[in-house]
């Protein structure tokens, strides 16, 4: 459970579970932001949530069926923010990064949900300290690492948050997963639908996939669940995804999971701009990759 309620999760089996439903996954998933709150996961919250998003077309009495036995976990957690989810530097991020090229090398997932700044298109080369995190962000796909980036929440219709925009990280954008009413978030949503494009949602041509960002409950710290927006959600949701195809799959590279991804998500459009990017389908992606 992350502090903030940031969802970054991976699943590994219990004892019990309904295959035909929904793959296993359990190859190592790291999370890069505020950290981890060991003491308590709600489990259930967490997994239920999970397979409601990806799993749409899954009942209530055969989505209790899977969650038997499931463990939700963040295989390896490292904080790099505060808990207000702020760094002093980037150089903290990219310690936190180096740590995982370092000393995790069979970690084949990397979830960022964080932002510094934005640029209008890909941004290896805009300023020296994103040369470092694209060196480090290709580093790790070229070892069969897939990082996926939160595109923030700015409510941009022309620009995305780095490192979303180095162009070897999955950008990700937010959908609602549901109408939710009326939202104002640095924004305002009067009416919500699910799979509409959130108004906070970073967007541009840099952005890859789209993925449930709002309104995302997961379980809070100390106890209890809370409910967040952002693309900070989205971000995760995306990351297990790539989890669970490599569990089901475990020789897809980073580029054969973003293409899954990618060519099988359904279409949807951002209104503010006229641009269309696909939103995750995992079961589609496991029908689809090689």
């Amino acid at each position: 459970v992350l502090e903030q309620a940031t969802p970054v999760f991976g699943i590994r089996p219990g004892a019990r579970h309904d295959a035909s439903a929904v793959p296993r996954a359990d190859p190592r998933l790291v999370g890069v932001d505020q950290g981890v709150d060991r003491a308590r996961v709600d489990q259930a919250l967490l997994a239920e949530h999970l397979l409601e998003s990806l799993y749409p077309q899954l009942g209530v009495a055969q989505r209790t069926a899977v969650l038997v036995g499931v463990i939700v976990v963040v295989r390896v957690a490292v904080r790099v923010l505060d808990s207000t989810g702020a760094a002093s530097s980037t150089a903290q991020v990219m310690a936190g990064l180096d740590w995982v090229i370092n000393s995790q090398p069979d970690v084949k997932v990397v979830n960022l949900s964080l932002v510094f700044t934005s640029s209008p298109g890909t941004c290896d080369n805009a300023a020296a300290y994103l040369m470092t995190f694209a060196q480090a962000i290709d580093t790790l796909k070229g070892r069969g690492t897939s990082v996926f980036a939160s595109s923030g929440n700015n409510g941009l219709t022309d620009q995305i948050g780095a490192p979303a925009c180095i162009s070897s990280a999955v950008a990700v954008g937010a959908v609602y997963d549901d109408n939710v009413g009326t939202v104002t978030f640095g924004c305002t949503d009067s009416t919500t639908a699910r799979d509409q494009v959130a108004c906070f949602s970073n967007s541009s041509s840099a952005v890859d996939i789209l993925a449930p960002g709002a309104a995302i409950t997961s379980a809070g710290l100390g106890g209890g669940g809370v409910t967040y927006m952002g693309t900070s959600q989205a971000c995760p949701h995306a990351a297990a995804a790539a989890a669970l195809l490599l569990e089901a799959k475990p020789g897809l590279t980073p580029d054969q999971i973003e293409t899954a991804l990618k060519n099988t998500g359904v279409g949807l459009a951002d209104a503010r701009n006229g641009l269309s990017f696909p939103r995750i389908d995992v079961s589609a992606a496991l029908d689809a990759a090689p």
